[in-house]
């Protein structure tokens, strides 16, 4: 008799469902995008072995250091080397491998001074730079002061003292543009940091002082802000020129990324600083101006005999 054959015993043929099917690919082709998506995400962030901060653990340069890391997605660590103002850690970057595993942050006035000063053979020519965080450098007095405003100060004939943090430093620059430029005539202390500068200001031995917002808040207490000086200090990511472009384009949009983020500019404001979100060119431009500002004031104080003209 003719008819369907039958199957063995035992034996039971099975049919997936179209849709079972599609929503099989479907699932396959989203894992398969999901890894090709991190694959790629990973390859955009650059791989750094290690960010040498040329300063002690604490320091601002080491907690803006610190508060980027947080807020990018490197995996890498801080190595602190102090000495030589800072060109300690900077010739230990300088002297690396040019593959981007090493770095530098550091605050720009120490930065741009290294050769000037005799700490280094190089100087920011030969470096790319991120400018990240901005600190604004205040004029200060005690807040039992006659002085309320920056013109009470360039209103006075003779006599003040500014103190400011020793021969060289960004405060001491700072003091001499501001006399400078209001033609006012005062005695310029210098001391071992912003800290006793400030001290010396609370305790009636200097009239006013210039530091930063970070050195002042600790110890606002008794003192009154007269407003900015149009001056300040910078920190940034530092990498000697020679290194693969496609490492620094991947530094271009991971630290512009890292200074947007919320934990940074939580971090900033809690420490007197401004985030800069300018590209590698602006921030070029910026050491360069700041270089040449500070390296004539150094000169034309006597401070260093060595003219900052290349």
């Amino acid at each position: 008799m003719k008819g369907k054959r039958a199957h063995p015993p035992g034996r039971r043929r099975w049919r997936i469902p179209a849709p079972v099917i599609i929503a099989s690919l479907v699932v396959v082709l989203l894992l398969a995008v999901g890894l090709w998506w991190l694959s790629g995400a990973r390859s955009a962030v650059p791989e750094i072995d290690m960010v040498v901060v040329p300063w002690n653990p604490g320091g601002m340069t080491d907690l803006t250091a610190g508060a980027l890391l947080g807020a990018s997605a490197f995996e890498t660590s801080i190595f602190n080397a102090p000495g030589a103002n800072g060109a300690n850690g900077a010739n230990r970057v300088y002297n690396a491998p040019r593959d981007g595993k090493t770095l530098l942050c550091t605050s720009l006035s120490a930065f741009v001074t290294s050769r000037q000063l005799g700490f280094a053979e190089w100087d920011h020519t030969e470096w790319e730079i991120w400018l990240m965080a901005y600190a604004p450098y205040m004029i200060a007095v005690r807040d039992d002061s006659p002085y309320r405003t920056p013109e009470d100060l360039t209103a006075v004939a003779g006599g003040l003292t500014c103190a400011n943090a020793g021969s060289g430093t960004l405060g001491f620059v700072v003091s001499h543009l501001f006399a400078g430029e209001t033609g006012i005539d005062v005695q310029h202390m210098a001391y071992s940091g912003s800290g006793p500068a400030i001290n010396s200001v609370l305790s009636g031995e200097s009239d006013f002082v210039f530091a930063p917002m970070s050195e002042i808040a600790p110890r606002s207490e008794g003192l009154r802000l007269l407003g900015e000086t149009g001056f300040g200090e910078y920190y940034g990511i530092m990498a000697p020129k020679g290194v693969d472009e496609s490492f620094l384009r991947r530094c271009d949009k991971a630290w512009k990324a890292a200074v947007s983020e919320d934990s940074f500019t939580a971090f900033a404001e809690s420490a007197g600083l401004i985030p800069q979100k300018i590209d590698r060119e602006q921030s070029a431009l910026t050491a360069e101006k700041k270089a040449s500002l500070i390296g004539w004031t150094l000169y034309d104080t006597g401070c260093v005999n060595v003219s900052p003209e290349r």
